[in-house]
């Protein structure tokens, strides 16, 4: 395998004492995951599972 990073950040706002509202990103650089079988020149697998964004929000009662 190759070395592995992504940039994830989350963020949330504290709407009032019970409802809090939110943002998450995973893997916002778009990195991608390789493996080889051996070698470099041997690729077998490539995987980009691509960004994901999350927003919402939560409630506690």
């Amino acid at each position: 395998y190759d070395a592995y990073g992504q940039l994830d950040m989350q963020a949330s706002y504290k709407v009032t004492p019970h409802l809090t509202a939110f943002i998450e990103g995973l893997n916002l650089t778009d990195e991608k995951t390789r493996s080889y079988a051996a070698y470099e020149e041997r690729l077998l697998t490539l995987e980009q599972p691509g960004k994901r964004i999350t927003a919402g929000v939560r409630a506690t009662f």
